[in-house]
């Protein structure tokens, strides 16, 4: 007997036939490096321009794609493996580079690489996001611990992390120095904010052990996950973001635009789907040939999406434009779970030659790089 969860082909074409009223949809592939196997693009600037990583022969390499090409960014002297996880509105790229077994922070700037450095005894940091004014914000390991940290004007800061807990990791952070993240113990993660030095507990009291902060808007809105879901907190409430149905499984939001577009992922049965939440409704972003899974991982002010789509053979990263199709999945016609069963038996055969692999685990949906 075949799984529901089994069989991501079936998943996908009920989500197509319920959308065959509305023009097909339709993504642009990045692609990746030559020879490359898997990409993601991880975020983009107002400009357009898309930074992340594209893998070689099993290796990492931070990339930047730009009017229409691909741009290997390089590493460090003696560099192994590198990424980029976040790029600014003056081209200002940062990421991680990794040399002889210690991951180093990075930024890119007018064509030169610079480490920037982790807190005294770090044996790894990495540098997730950048403003518009420069400043960056990440992670530092030190004895075994994370620690959130900026680096701003030369010098590097400890976040911190709240009381009981034993670390921290900064995600995002906007224009006005507002950084976001997670504190976590070893049993329970928070969503948390800095803010003029102060560092405030979003999760609040609730008793749910899994919430996480992934990005912040110039209006200070936050997004991430709150109790499995995706999330916004605005104004000192939170509110959690339907995922798709039938199954209303777990979602979680990546990015969010000043003009308050949210973008994420939902699960149905299994199947990851990028998604987009537009004044608290749910819409999903397609992909283009043979995809199934994908995340919409970064969002610009003129509504351009990046991410990446999940193929037979790789993963490739991929920009979604506003005006590529967008489902509403809220109003798709989910079958009769008798519709369900006649769609196994009658696709029983391609589920097996369609199954489909997860990401890598190196390009999993945090952006968190290995280390």
């Amino acid at each position: 007997m075949l799984h529901f969860k089994a069989s991501k082909l079936a998943v996908f074409a009920a989500v197509c036939a319920a959308s065959a009223s509305s023009p097909a949809f339709a993504a642009t592939d990045l692609g990746g490096l030559p020879g490359s196997t898997s990409s993601v693009a991880q975020a983009i600037n107002n400009a357009g321009q898309v930074v992340g990583v594209s893998a070689v022969g099993g290796v990492g390499y931070a990339v930047e794609w730009s009017n229409g090409s691909i741009i290997n960014l390089g590493g460090l002297p003696g560099s192994t493996s590198s990424s980029a996880g976040g790029i600014n509105d003056a081209g200002q790229v940062v990421g991680s580079s990794r040399v002889g077994g210690v991951t180093y922070p990075v930024e890119w700037s007018n064509g030169a690489i610079s480490n920037l450095g982790g807190l005294p005894g770090s044996t790894n940091s990495v540098a997730q996001a950048i403003n518009d004014a420069g400043q960056v914000v990440g992670y530092s390991l030190v004895g075994g611990l994370y620690y959130a940290v900026e680096w701003s004007n030369g010098s590097i800061i400890n976040l911190g992390f709240l009381p009981g807990d034993t670390g921290s990791i900064a995600e995002g952070i906007n224009d006005a120095g507002q950084v976001v993240g997670l504190s976590f113990g070893s049993e329970t993660a928070s969503a948390v904010e800095w803010n003029n030095g102060a560092i405030i507990n979003l999760s609040g009291l609730t008793g749910d052990s899994d919430n996480r902060a992934q990005g912040i808007n110039d209006a200070g809105q936050v997004v991430g996950q709150y109790g499995g879901s995706a999330a916004v907190w605005s104004n000192g409430s939170v509110t959690s973001f339907p995922s798709p149905p039938p199954t209303g499984g777990p979602g979680e939001a990546f990015d969010i635009n000043d003009a308050g577009v949210v973008v994420g992922t939902g699960d149905i049965y299994g199947v990851l789907l990028a998604t987009e939440w537009i004044n608290g409704a749910l819409y999903v972003f397609g992909g283009s040939g043979e995809v199934i899974d994908r995340e919409a991982l970064g969002i610009n002010e003129a509504g351009q999406v990046v991410g990446w789509a999940d193929y037979s053979d790789h993963t490739n990263a991929i920009l979604w434009n506003q005006n590529d199709l967008i489902v509403p999945t809220l109003t798709l016609s989910v079958p009769e779970p008798s519709t369900w069963a006649l769609m196994l038996l009658g696709l029983a055969g391609l589920a097996y030659a369609g199954y489909r692999r997860s990401p890598p685990s190196s390009f999993a949906s945090l952006r968190i790089t290995s280390l």
